[in-house]
């Protein structure tokens, strides 16, 4: 309920402050999962190839997979705010 009510808000001219704490908070929360999804797919390979539990080659490819997930955000995110094609 209180995601719809933040959306509305969002989109009105008049918001009070309870509003804009909601957005704030879902905000925080998504810069926090963004966080972990980094730490998540760089991270933990990283320290897997200097134990030496995986090798140098699909520590690459876990980085390649992460660049083309990074572009695919980043070309979704140009478009979306692009009036036309």
């Amino acid at each position: 309920m209180q995601g719809s009510r933040a959306a509305a808000c969002r989109q009105s001219s008049e918001c009070d402050g309870a509003c804009l704490r909601v957005w704030h908070r879902w905000q925080e929360v998504g810069k926090f999962l963004t966080g972990f999804g980094v730490v998540g797919s760089v991270g933990v390979p990283a320290v897997l190839l200097h134990a030496g539990m995986i090798a140098t080659g699909a520590f690459f490819l876990q980085l390649c997979s992460v660049a083309v997930l990074f572009a695919t955000v980043l070309l979704w995110e140009y478009w979306t705010v692009q009036d036309e094609w």
